[in-house]
Parts: C-alpha cells; structure tokens; sequence
C-alpha cells in the first residue's frame, strides 16, 4: 500500500471533529464512497477501511448506505 500526505484545511477537521481519528474517518468516507459508486466491492472496501466485514457492513447501516451483492465495476 502506497501512503500519501494529504493537507486538510481545520475546517474540515472542524466538521469531523476532532475526537475522531482524522486517518481512519478519512479511509472510510473513501471507501464507502468508492462502494457507493460501485467501483469496489463491499469486501475490498471493508479490507481498506481496517475493519472486520461484518463492522462494515454495520457501518454502511449507520450511515444509510444500501448494502449491493454487485461486483465491482472493472
């Protein structure tokens, strides 16, 4: 895995809030957002989130997302 540094301006911070893990919030609004496009599946985006599958999916009901058993787009 490659790692990036990304410049976050504090008012995003702000919005997140600092008592959230600026890191892992970040990796999941990616990957639910890949997920909701379709561009990965909901296993590849539960594997770059660090979460087991089962806590993903949870938190794709947390945040209203529909669960898809489409494969990703290639």
């Amino acid at each position: 895995m490659s790692n990036i540094t990304v410049k976050i301006p504090s008012d995003i911070v702000d919005i997140i809030g600092e008592h959230k893990n600026i890191e892992k919030e970040s990796r999941m609004l990616i990957a639910t957002e890949l997920y909701r496009e379709g561009e990965i599946s909901v296993g590849k985006a539960a594997e770059l989130t660090d979460l087991p599958f089962e806590d993903f999916i949870e938190e794709l009901k947390y945040r209203e997302m529909k669960i898809y058993s489409l494969q990703a787009k290639k």
